[in-house]
């Protein structure tokens, strides 16, 4: 099937890239913090970077009684480190940025 110059693969793939960005903004909308961080540019692997059953809580540090840091660990992959801040807003816990633990133990700058 064919619509006008665009075929039917180019059309779902569109489609596709629109679900996905959706989905990613309901993500972002019900775990970030709205108020303190940042949206990154939509890209999206496969298969995903992300799985939450493969990535376990290492420690948790209360640095205030609204501000939460977590180290955590990929089970999977290439088996990385990572550390989120999370802020106590509206009643919950929102996540504000994340952060990759090199081997040397520096801090790299990660998208939400």
């Amino acid at each position: 099937i064919t619509y006008g110059d665009w075929s039917s693969d180019v059309c779902s793939s569109d489609l596709s890239e629109q679900i996905a960005m959706q989905e990613y903004e309901d993500i972002f909308q019900r775990f970030c913090s709205l108020k303190r961080s940042e949206r990154r540019d939509f890209y999206y692997t496969s298969p995903p970077d992300y799985d939450p059953i493969g990535e376990v809580i290492l420690d948790e540090e209360k640095e205030s009684p609204i501000w939460v840091k977590l180290h955590t660990q990929q089970n999977y992959g290439h088996r990385k480190r990572h550390i989120y801040w999370l802020v106590f807003e509206n009643d919950e816990w929102r996540i504000v940025e994340r952060r990759i633990v090199s081997v040397s133990g520096n801090w790299l700058n990660d998208s939400l």
